[in-house]
């Protein structure tokens, strides 16, 4: 099969990615609840064409699992189990304010503390929500294309650097002297770590920035679109230029 160099750089990115998250979990091992069966993060996502290939072609050197295989736990159905979060709301907002009691769950997020208490962490919704899953989760709640899986998948539960930008009333991007970022991390991990403090300890210990991995996966995913293999992804049905991974399974 002949070779396709946006893919293989594509490869060569997700090798990247991969080696930077690994670093990072080993750094912060102690503070992580991330491990297999737990799949709070693996919803369904859209990815760029790309991304679609490269697992499409993993797919044909390694089979497709079974769809008896996949679903996630059968006794949740395809639903996400009900939150099993509880929220101490004597500890304030930022502190160590959500602990799990179980953390093999998908999408759960902490009930709305009462009125005059605890205001949200990290954005949770302030009610239960039942969101369907990764097309690719196994029944044992594992990634049934770990090896392949996109690059989103391989920083969840890590700290994430995402830039912050700015535009004026035209629409134009205002460019600041120093780039202002925002980080996003699990709930689940860091529980010991307000808000307020996270910016500074993740800048110096360590997080991904995911605008940089995102701008090159862009770049990567046009170069890949205008190849004759590219061109076989329609793209106008999707949200953008991007596609449900699931669709790979239809």
């Amino acid at each position: 099969m002949r070779s396709e160099p946006a893919l293989d750089s594509y490869l060569r990115l997700r090798e990247r990615v991969s080696f930077a998250a690994d670093r990072l979990f080993n750094r912060y091992a102690s503070e992580l609840q991330c491990r297999r069966g737990c799949y709070y993060c693996c919803d369904p996502i859209t990815v760029l064409p790309i991304e679609i290939e490269s697992v499409r072609t993993h797919l044909l050197e390694h089979g497709t699992p079974p769809r008896s295989a996949l679903g996630g736990p059968e006794e949740y159905g395809s639903e996400t189990p009900p939150a099993i979060l509880e929220r101490d709301i004597r500890t304030g907002p930022c502190n160590s304010g959500v602990r799990s009691v179980d953390r093999s769950t998908d999408g759960v997020f902490a009930p709305a503390p009462p009125e005059g208490g605890a205001e949200r962490r990290h954005g949770a919704p302030p009610r239960l929500i039942a969101t369907k899953r990764c097309a690719f989760l196994g029944r044992a709640g594992e990634c049934t294309i770990y090896a392949a899986r996109p690059l989103i998948c391989r920083t969840h539960g890590l700290p994430l650097a995402y830039r912050v930008y700015e535009y004026d009333m035209h629409g134009r991007e205002i460019e600041p002297d120093v780039p202002e970022y925002t980080e996003l991390w699990c709930d689940l991990n860091f529980r010991a770590l307000s808000d307020e403090a996270a910016p500074a300890y993740f800048e110096r210990n360590g997080r991904i920035n995911m605008d940089e991995i995102d701008q090159e996966l862009e770049q990567l995913n046009r170069r890949f679109l205008s190849t004759e293999l590219g061109s076989r992804y329609d793209t106008e049905r999707a949200d953008g230029d991007r596609l449900p991974l699931g669709a790979l399974l239809e």
